[in-house]
């Protein structure tokens, strides 16, 4: 054994020599030193915790004379041979009589947080994992761009630009781990502390909690079935809207276009900006993909919140 990571609390009133004999036993009772084990010399645990000898020569003496280490001639300190199991039977009998959660059974899983396993595309996924782990390796140890990489971005700006219909460039999008770490640097940029937020009801509660948590106050707007309830936001006061119109959550209803029309215009009238939540809009059950609300935007009032597990925004 190279050496124990034995961190001493010098301000302690307990002594050096007892810290040490009370790590080492506590490592063998719970089995992380095995029987046979060579513990590091006087010598070298010395000058590695900087102790003098007779503390750790104190401290092995005690191990020695409880039966839990052996001193072996021109040979050092060797662990014991010691039947541990007995310290665990009770929590082994604790676990045995703790109640087992009972996995319920759904058809249909609606966890927002819940993976596919039986079809995610683990090979594919594995591949390219491995491809981007032999290209270059060492870039990703690098810090990047505090946008996020360049290349990613630019990639993005031509997806969502084709697929989503959004204009922006590279330099307007910001990637970020996930939404609701992008909606905190949104609340940062325009200055929400205090200020109000329309949200449809019911809504994204992962979202609403950001901005409660950021100090904002939230103003509940009803969702028809064409988009928001158009006269409740008209009387928040908000000064932004966080809204998915081409998937209404959670009901996934579409924003129709008069409704896009007349939140654009709300939030020209009222200096106010729209956080446009863009989830799941690839998926459709018919039809051709809705344009995003980004690209009727003629004011750069839309802030466009898109996620690939990931998320970025493209701010203006």
């Amino acid at each position: 054994m190279n050496e124990l990571l034995i961190t001493l609390d010098r301000d302690s009133s307990v002594p050096l020599y007892v810290q040490i004999y009370d790590f080492i036993k506590k490592e063998i009772l719970e089995g992380h030193l095995s029987p046979n084990t060579s513990l590091p010399s006087i010598r070298k645990m010395s000058e590695q915790l900087k102790v003098n000898k007779t503390t750790l020569e104190t401290a092995y003496d005690q191990l020695m004379m409880e039966g839990l280490i052996e001193s072996v001639p021109r040979g050092g300190y060797y662990i014991k041979e010691i039947d541990i199991g007995f310290f665990h039977k009770l929590d082994h009998k604790n676990k045995l009589n703790r109640v087992k959660k009972t996995e319920s059974s759904y058809q249909y899983n609606f966890n927002l947080d819940h993976v596919d396993v039986q079809h995610f595309p683990i090979s594919t996924w594995r591949r390219l994992t491995n491809e981007v782990l032999s290209d270059e390796t060492f870039k990703i140890f690098n810090t990047g761009d505090s946008q996020g990489d360049l290349g990613l971005r630019e990639q993005i700006a031509n997806y969502v630009r084709f697929a989503r219909g959004v204009k922006c460039t590279a330099d307007q999008i910001i990637i970020g781990s996930h939404s609701q770490i992008l909606l905190m640097l949104v609340c940062n940029l325009i200055g929400l502390r205090e200020k109000i937020v329309a949200v449809g009801e019911p809504g994204y509660s992962l979202a609403t909690n950001v901005f409660e948590k950021y100090g904002c106050h939230i103003a509940p707007i009803s969702l028809e079935r064409d988009g928001m309830n158009q006269i409740e936001l008209e009387n928040s006061g908000a000064s932004i809207v966080f809204t998915s119109p081409s998937f209404q959550f959670p009901f996934g209803n579409i924003m129709k276009i008069q409704k896009r029309i007349s939140l654009l215009k709300w939030a020209s009238a009222n200096n106010a900006y729209i956080i446009e939540d863009d989830y799941l809009s690839e998926f459709r059950y018919s039809g051709e993909l809705i344009p995003s609300l980004q690209n009727l935007d003629r004011e750069e009032r839309v802030i466009y919140l898109g996620t690939f597990h990931g998320s970025f925004i493209t701010c203006h």
